[in-house]
């Protein structure tokens, strides 16, 4: 097997630091305990952005490699060009189900968008039937899984499978979303679910999740499906925007609750705050115009 020419530092293992906050979990949240927790956390943080910005850096002259990334819960993922290779050319021969989606990250976004792959061993012995075999990565980690294609992909391959992914993307857009009336407010809904998304996803104990966190996900992700069904019709304008208002409220005392136990930080409540006084004035503004 040859090295690739993929530069990556591969250690610790993800895997390794997501056993770790699992321990730590199960433990007597003492202050030195989630003072380790909130370490190994950041760590596992700055893994994964560090590995991803080297992945998409390679990705843009990759012509003849799958690049597989460990991301969490036993999931790798594909962007970039091997997102494409695989959605386009090597899933449909292989009979696979491809869904490529949307990547929401803000730094090192994949604009291809990204595949998810629960059991990486049973694709690497599918990519076998089509003579791609896998090739050594720097250390033992299992952060990365490279594949070799027995070919090279052309530029003119690679443009049709990026034209493919434009229309698929216009053809949802146009479904899922028929009139985006209001693109500012969307954005800014958006933001905030992935706001808050991260930070429940990094509450330590499940009593702060069940009580705060998800009651938070789940009033954002109604704002979303609200404005949906705004774009597409299904609800007027002013029912609309008062239903987010009382979401919104919801939203508002939470991060207040939070900040007060110090669950989470100034800087979380602040950045998070900041959005919902963003949303609070497009609303308030449409409403004043109907």
């Amino acid at each position: 097997m040859e090295n690739p020419p993929l530069n990556i530092k591969t250690s610790p293992s993800i895997s390794d630091l997501e056993a770790k906050i699992e321990n730590l979990r199960l433990k007597p949240q003492t202050k030195s305990v989630k003072s380790e927790l909130s370490l190994i956390k950041s760590t596992l943080n700055k893994l994964y952005n560090a590995n991803k910005a080297a992945v998409l850096q390679f990705e843009e002259s990759n012509y003849n490699y799958l690049v597989l990334m460990r991301s969490t819960h036993g999931f790798y993922k594909l962007f970039g060009h091997s997102a494409l290779y695989y959605t386009y050319s090597l899933a449909p021969k292989l009979n696979l189900t491809a869904k490529l989606q949307d990547d929401k990250d803000f730094t090192n976004k994949s604009n291809e968008g990204f595949i998810s792959i629960r059991k990486p061993e049973k694709l690497a012995e599918a990519l076998l039937t089509l003579n791609i075999k896998p090739v050594k990565t720097r250390g033992q980690s299992g952060n990365f899984l490279l594949f070799k294609f027995p070919w090279h992909f052309t530029k003119d391959q690679l443009n049709n499978f990026t034209e493919q992914n434009l229309v698929a993307l216009q053809i949802f857009n146009h479904v899922v979303m028929v009139d985006n009336s209001m693109p500012v407010l969307f954005i800014q809904i958006e933001e905030l679910l992935k706001a808050i998304y991260e930070n429940v996803r990094g509450m330590g104990s499940p009593v702060e999740k069940d009580t705060f966190g998800y009651q938070m996900l789940v009033a954002t992700t109604k704002m979303s499906h609200l404005y949906l069904d705004l774009s597409n019709g299904e609800i007027d304008k002013l029912t609309c925007l008062k239903k987010m208002k009382q979401n919104l409220k919801i939203i508002k005392y939470q991060t207040k609750l939070l900040l007060d136990l110090k669950i989470w930080t100034p800087k979380t409540c602040s950045r998070i705050s900041e959005i919902i006084i963003k949303i609070n004035d497009i609303i308030a503004r449409e409403i004043k115009h109907l």
